[in-house]
């Protein structure tokens, strides 16, 4: 075939017959069955793409820049770190001792937020510190119980300032009675909050509240109670391998299951409520504005509602997705499956890439042309109007 026939080049087409590859005509093209190292324009035309060149020798991973801050992090052996890009003079700043692992990042109310091996981190441009606060240990009572008619029941939450941590397990002492309070080890704590219930009642209210070095608590005879417990029967948000924020919660998820925050207590989850199981292992979650891209092990789900115990998932593409290639980008960019949302998920699929709206809808681009992708995970970026994905 002469090489002038290779113009103008439509991509790549590994599924069609020989006679397809080519159309006459007014508007002739062709397609290839394969094109490596070469970007196709718009217009037809083929051109090389860029060469690239070692930037530095140290071994991150995980690498992601913030798209709000434009500030780049990463994973050094254990470390989370902060990443200093200079031409080809890179360095890092450590933030924490994470432990090696895969690393996921999102960006919460200005804040940079990271899920890994042991525990999720945040960081505000001065201070990194773990986003959870434990469960505090049970106080137990320090006086004896005089009249076991008149008893009541006490917890305790730890705060961090204004946030406060999940309650403890409740432990019994009389209407009137001293609580030890268990040591804080977490130098982040700053006071203790104490919940009693009224004699004989099972609603708990404050009590009073003490600095973290307080050692012990005397509820008094007609002790005055004032508000009621926000965050009894709830844990610290558990890690996993994704995560990304949604309609004022925190989502992580860890092999099949993906776990929510409450609901601007992105700190907080409830194991009794708080989660969804899918029917194989997460590879990517993905937010809109109506719901959460899901890719399965041989598919994509659409999982849409305002809450876990009123959301539906429903099977959107058949095809297997490249796992951890999803990348949200606005839905400007992709006009045709806008539909109101300011935000679509694109991932690369077995019949190439894939574009989810807001309303659960989606659109292979490549679908006829393109089949047998596959790969073990693959990170995709936006890059002038291009997405390339490296893949593994």
């Amino acid at each position: 075939m002469p090489s002038q026939s290779f113009m103008p080049c439509f991509g790549i087409d590994n599924t069609s017959e020989d006679a397809a590859m080519v159309q006459g005509g007014r508007e002739p093209f062709v397609y290839v069955r394969d094109a490596n190292n070469v970007n196709v324009t718009p217009a037809g035309k083929i051109d090389m793409i860029a060469s690239g060149g070692k930037v530095t020798s140290a071994k991150y991973k995980g690498l992601w820049q913030s798209p709000l801050h434009k500030d780049v992090f990463g994973l050094y052996v254990n470390d989370w770190v902060k990443v200093r890009v200079d031409g080809n003079s890179w360095s890092h700043e450590v933030l924490a001792t994470i432990g090696d692992g895969d690393i996921c990042h999102a960006v919460l109310n200005n804040l940079v937020v990271m899920a890994g091996k042991h525990g999720i981190y945040n960081y505000d441009g001065q201070t990194c510190q773990r986003l959870t606060i434990d469960t505090p240990p049970t106080p137990f009572a320090a006086s004896a119980i005089a009249d076991y008619t008149k008893t009541r029941s006490v917890a305790i939450s730890w705060l961090r300032g204004s946030m406060e941590s999940s309650l403890s397990d409740y432990t019994t002492i009389g209407e009137v009675g001293q609580v030890a309070l268990p040591m804080v080890t977490d130098p982040t704590v700053t006071g203790i909050n104490i919940y009693a219930t009224n004699v004989g009642g099972t609603d708990m209210q404050l009590a009073g509240t003490v600095n973290r070095g307080a050692t012990s608590f005397v509820i008094t005879e007609g002790h005055t109670l004032g508000m009621a417990v926000q965050f009894a029967h709830l844990s610290p948000m558990p890690t996993g391998k994704y995560l990304c924020y949604w309609r004022g919660r925190l989502i992580t998820a860890t092999a099949n299951v993906i776990r929510f925050s409450e609901p601007l207590a992105y700190h907080l989850h409830d194991e009794r409520h708080g989660f969804i199981q899918t029917s194989q292992r997460v590879t990517f979650i993905q937010p809109v504005e109506s719901g959460l891209w899901v890719g399965q092990s041989d598919h994509v789900i659409f999982i849409q509602g305002t809450q876990p115990d009123d959301m539906t998932i429903s099977i959107k593409s058949a095809q297997a997705p490249v796992p951890n290639s999803a990348i949200q980008i606005p839905s400007n960019d992709i006009g045709e499956v806008a539909e109101g949302g300011s935000l679509v998920t694109v991932w690369l699929a077995s019949n190439g890439y894939v574009a989810g709206s807001s309303a659960g809808q989606i659109v292979e681009y490549q679908a006829g042309r393109i089949s047998n992708i596959s790969a073990q995970s693959g990170t995709t970026v936006r890059f002038d109007r291009r997405l390339v994905t490296a893949v593994n």
